[in-house]
């Protein structure tokens, strides 16, 4: 069961009934989308919970929860709950709000009852006395979840388990293939010019780490570009700030657009997150055969190589040093199979069928 949402959460779920219903499983899917639910946001999740639950009371099976569950007053009696933290921990990535948000902001995310809520609901989701296992999409999820949960809500560790995101790995090997005739071409479509092309890819540009990203972009040399693909309800706000940077010719916001194109023509992806529990375009970027440069603080970041892997987010000298050793490799032929080469392991197919074996 799960509260559907645009992006990765909703391809897993999607892909996930599949393949159970191909090892011959008869799987009811309960979202969001398909209740009649209030507009606030608080109340939204408290009413989806109390959804679960009569759910789950006229049909005690397996509970498989891609979002933290409450279940009140832990009245599931006899379903087996097995969780899966796609998008982490709601204490960690209040964490790093707290880091890089400003003092004002701080004292709204301490005392809001949303955040307080979801803090209360993360807590008792962990507790549930049916609950049978905890699926990581990352280490870094699994440290965090055991460090700060371990002790108050009794978690065995042999319980948790890792089990990263997955990519469309052979369905994406014809437009990788293509990306050399593609590329000029694509070029000219979007009104770009030669050179090294960098790629931000997702919403939620603030805790995407896009502004640091965008002071880095000034110490590069003019013929560095970057690319912006993604939606954030303050785009207007990041296309001013680009500008008083002295960036307009070089970075390109192209809003919300399916990223496959831009994987073509790009030579590296940046992911420059202050908190993602593992960001699929990690994936998606080697998938496409394109460089990839995280933050640590990105799960995703712990199947690249360290040497793509920036030690600080928040130091933009760090970051434009990362972003001038990668224009040393502008994406080839050869380069990009090697990168391609990364993702094979984590195959779609390959990564359901280790989760589906914990339950079936």
């Amino acid at each position: 069961m799960q509260q559907q949402s645009k992006g990765g959460l909703e391809k897993f779920s999607i892909r996930f009934r599949k393949h159970l219903e191909m090892r011959g499983c008869t799987v009811s899917a309960l979202h969001g989308n398909s209740l009649l639910l209030p507009k606030t946001r608080l109340r939204k999740k408290r009413a989806f919970d109390q959804a679960c639950l009569r759910f789950t009371e006229k049909y005690p099976d397996a509970v498989f929860c891609l979002e933290k569950i409450a279940f009140p007053y832990h009245s599931v009696k006899n379903s087996p709950i097995y969780l899966r933290l796609g998008e982490g921990l709601h204490t960690s990535y209040l964490q790093q709000r707290f880091t890089y948000s400003p003092f004002w902001k701080r004292q709204l995310l301490h005392y809001s009852r949303f955040h307080q809520g979801l803090l209360s609901i993360e807590k008792t989701a962990f507790m549930h006395p049916q609950l049978k296992r905890i699926f990581c999409n990352s280490s870094m999820v699994r440290k965090e979840l055991l460090a700060t949960y371990q002790e108050s809500c009794t978690i065995d560790p042999s319980s948790v388990s890792v089990i990263p995101n997955g990519v469309e790995w052979q369905e994406w090997e014809k437009p990788f293939s293509l990306w050399p005739e593609e590329k000029p071409k694509l070029l000219k479509k979007y009104g770009l010019k030669e050179g090294f092309h960098f790629l931000f890819v997702g919403s939620g540009w603030e805790r995407k780490g896009l502004k640091p990203l965008l002071q880095a972009m000034t110490l590069l040399p003019k013929d560095a570009y970057l690319s912006v693909v993604g939606k954030d309800k303050r785009m207007r706000s990041f296309i001013r700030y680009a500008k008083t940077l002295g960036l307009e010719k070089q970075v390109h916001f192209f809003g919300s657009q399916p990223a496959l194109f831009f994987y073509q023509y790009a030579d590296c992806l940046v992911i420059p997150s202050y908190y993602d529990p593992f960001a699929n375009v990690t994936l998606e970027g080697l998938a496409m055969g394109l460089q990839v440069l995280s933050s640590k603080h990105n799960g995703g970041s712990e199947i690249l190589p360290d040497s793509a892997v920036f030690n600080s987010i928040y130091d933009i000298d760090a970051v434009a040093d990362g972003l001038k050793k990668a224009l040393l490799f502008p994406k080839s032929w050869k380069s990009s199979q090697s990168q391609r080469a990364l993702a094979k392991p984590y195959d779609y197919p390959i990564m359901l069928e280790k989760m589906a074996g914990y339950l079936v």
